[in-house]
């Protein structure tokens, strides 16, 4: 698993950094650090990823240098584990919202299909970013163009909330407001637009939840609970049955949290029930590892989380994240990537 990006909170403001840690991730759920990566040439953070060929793509974000605002980015990048090296591809060609919050700032979903990169989605800062634009990986020079597809009215945020099972991709898509229980399926024909499957039994925040699937046949997705409504912690999608499963997960001290009544704070029911954020994820050989934290920018347990999605319970690892960063990007790099 790769992890890099995120911000760091120093002396009361915020700090993107650019450091990558590689963690191994063994066949019985165990995850290890393992070392340190070349420094990605780009700060990013909220940024849209995927993996292809055993390479990470990422694309669009932003970064904080310690100001009161962030600056957006399009910049796009590609890392080689096996060579530890970084490319600079064209920058995506989206812009909009204030001059200084261009391109795709809050989580694009990022994908591949059909030998293009594909980005959809994502916050410009002042209003939302559907346009879905490709770069054919064979043709890099050529940069990016936007698609005709036609897209459902909303957004996608958080970088963590699309998959690709087979030739369809999977992604959530909501309002601006961020919370949504809507997952659409594409198959990358662009004559063909992308058409929603069933609903998720509780409405989530894009920007807290994550996406995780095992290629096959299952879709989970973990967290992005809204407070005032709770939810549990994970559902699963079975994509040969279109439906949706979810049981209550037990009661799970180091994944408590509290939800507010009024003017009251309370442990929420079954302890996993209220907003648990994820900040990272990433699946593996049948477990899924995870870092939470309790709200968007603070309350973060380093601690890695693994989820054994055939015995379906949760534990802790030794292993943690060596800064408290927020938002980084993550994702697992297996050796038959495509």
């Amino acid at each position: 698993m790769v992890v890099t990006g995120g911000f760091y909170w120093e002396n009361g403001r915020r700090y993107s950094r650019n450091t990558v840690d590689i963690f191994r991730l063994s066949p019985v759920g165990r995850i290890t650090k393992s070392h340190t990566g070349t420094p990605s040439p780009v700060k990013w953070t909220k940024a849209g990823r995927t993996v292809r060929r055993g390479q990470l793509y990422i694309s669009g974000g932003q970064t904080w240098d310690g100001g009161f605002n962030y600056d957006g980015l399009s910049n796009v990048g590609r890392y080689n584990i096996k060579d530890n090296m970084w490319e600079i591809l064209p920058n995506s060609s989206f812009r909009g919202g204030y001059p200084e919050h261009y391109g795709r700032t809050w989580g694009p979903a990022l994908f591949t299909m059909n030998n293009k990169l594909y980005e959809v989605g994502g916050d410009d800062g002042f209003d939302t970013a559907t346009p879905l634009e490709a770069m054919d990986l064979d043709n890099i020079a050529q940069g990016w163009t936007k698609q005709t597809t036609s897209l459902p009215g909303g957004n996608t945020l958080g970088g963590n909330n699309v998959v690709t099972v087979g030739s369809k991709v999977y992604v959530t898509i909501g309002p601006k407001s961020q919370a949504t229980n809507k997952v659409y399926s594409w198959d990358g024909n662009e004559g063909n637009s992308l058409k929603p499957i069933a609903n998720m039994h509780y409405t989530r925040n894009m920007l807290g939840l994550c996406m995780a699937t095992d290629g096959i046949d299952n879709i989970w997705v973990i967290g992005g609970c809204v407070p005032s409504t709770g939810c549990d912690l994970m559902e699963q999608y079975k994509i040969s049955t279109n439906e949706w499963l979810y049981e209550r997960v037990p009661d799970q001290p180091h994944l408590s949290f509290w939800v507010q009544e009024g003017r009251r704070w309370k442990p929420a029911l079954h302890g996993i029930l209220a907003r648990p954020i994820v900040q990272l994820c990433g699946f593996s050989q049948g477990f899924i590892y995870a870092v939470f934290s309790d709200s968007w920018q603070s309350g973060l347990d380093k601690r890695f989380h693994v989820y054994d999605t055939r015995r379906k319970t949760w534990s802790i690892s030794d292993t943690e994240l060596d800064e408290e960063v927020y938002f980084p990007v993550s994702a697992v790099i297996e050796s038959s990537s495509d």
